[in-house]
């Protein structure tokens, strides 16, 4: 395992739950940069509704909504440079 210290535990324990989601997650995301966000096709309509309902869509919102102005410039500037 790489950067396994001499000291750390034997086993690593993963929510294969949590993994799994996220990894769909990040392929979602992928494949809406691929396609243009504006065209979801019904099943990943699904799954963001699902990540919605079952996975605090409120809070994630909310914490989006929060995030550090430093980070929006740079959404904004990305924004920019996409146009």
């Amino acid at each position: 395992m790489k950067h396994h210290d001499e000291d750390d535990a034997d086993f690593v324990e993963l929510d294969i739950r949590e993994c799994a989601i996220g990894a769909i997650v990040k392929a979602i995301a992928n494949y809406l940069t691929l396609i243009g966000e504006d065209s979801q096709p019904p099943y990943i309509k699904a799954m963001l509704q699902w990540t919605w309902k079952n996975l605090d869509g409120e809070g994630m919102m909310k914490t989006w909504e929060e995030r550090p102005t430093e980070v929006k410039q740079m959404e904004a500037m990305k924004a920019e440079k996409k146009n």
